[in-house]
């Protein structure tokens, strides 16, 4: 967004806003269906842009499919490993979206 400033381009952050958090939607609806390592570190990964954008996100769709992933997933973890990598990446996730939350009050 810096060079957009430096050249004095006006962003549509209503849009960007917009794209953003259907990009979000749309990566937790596929962790929401596939419930896999490799779709919650997706979630990760798309969600780590949270804080550094000039722009509050709404994320009240992204947090109703994660809770109710957390709620359907967490309990039946078998392997210790894979349940502590998703764990870890699920609590850095939940960290990164309460943030952003506080942040847009």
């Amino acid at each position: 967004m810096s060079p957009a400033k430096a050249e004095g381009i006006t962003l549509d952050m209503t849009a960007l806003e917009f794209a953003y958090r259907q990009s979000l939607e749309r990566v937790a609806g596929v962790l929401a269906t596939q419930s896999s390592l490799a779709a919650l570190e997706q979630l990760h990964d798309a969600a780590s842009f949270l804080q550094e954008l000039p722009f509050t996100t709404h994320l009240w769709k992204v947090q109703n499919i994660f809770y109710q992933l957390w709620k359907r997933e967490y309990p039946h973890q078998r392997d210790a490993e894979n349940a502590a990598t998703k764990r870890r990446a699920v609590g850095s996730l939940a960290v990164k979206i309460s943030a952003a939350c506080s942040a847009s009050k």
